[in-house]
């Protein structure tokens, strides 16, 4: 069954119910108030599911993903810049610059150990693969 069906036409909470289309595959976790949760797409294909996090400005050697226990982590951290310069004075900073944290934790249908990453033009892009759906058995009665 397809998850988009069961979403509320109001109301809609962009990130918090577009988490919650995997039903269990892929479930989401905040960060704290203190982290910039960066926005994510979530496509699926027949092998993989695959996962764009926008983190513009983030050098690829301050980026760390990692999983453990079924928690996938994304941490990011982009540096302030010496902004005043020369007597320069600073009239407005609208640009990020901090920690970024994503968490998603996922399902039992995920193989952890294949997963890639790769890192291009502040988006990184997790390939995630699905492992076959083990067929249930029948189990016979005496």
């Amino acid at each position: 069954m397809n998850a988009l069906t069961q979403l509320p036409l109001k109301g809609w909470n962009l990130s918090g119910d577009f988490d919650n289309l995997f039903d269990g595959l892929i479930s989401r976790f905040e960060a704290p108030q203190s982290h910039v949760v960066p926005p994510l797409d979530i496509i699926e294909t027949e092998q993989n599911y695959v996962v764009r996090a926008n983190l513009p400005g983030i050098n690829r050697d301050d980026l760390s993903v990692s999983i453990k226990e079924g928690m996938l982590t994304i941490e990011a951290e982009s540096k302030t810049e010496n902004v005043e310069k020369n007597g320069e004075t600073v009239i407005r900073l609208e640009r990020h610059s901090g920690k970024y944290l994503r968490r998603l934790r996922l399902g039992k249908m995920i193989d952890e150990s294949a997963i890639s990453a790769d890192y291009k033009d502040g988006v990184l892009t997790l390939t995630i693969p699905r492992r076959e759906q083990e067929e249930g058995r029948k189990i016979s009665i005496n």
